[in-house]
């Protein structure tokens, strides 16, 4: 399975190179896109990514309706 090909990571001044998604899973430079799959994790995991996907799938909409304010933190 493809992980880390859209990595999380600053935009700019990270010392591994730019990433392509902030930490609340924007694309960089695109608005109201967000990706939310196993290329946004910044190094190769040495595990089964199924867990941490779903993590990630279910994090995302809780950011997504924190930012459109219909969650308070």
């Amino acid at each position: 399975h493809y992980s880390s090909t859209c990595r999380m990571a600053p935009e700019e001044g990270d010392p591994d190179g730019p990433g392509v998604v902030d930490d609340e899973l924007r694309v960089h430079g695109v608005e109201s896109l967000r990706v939310a799959d196993a290329s946004i994790f910044p190094k190769i995991l040495s595990v089964h990514l199924q867990a941490p996907v779903v993590m990630v799938g279910e994090k995302c909409p809780d950011m997504i309706k924190r930012s459109w304010g219909e969650v308070e933190e």
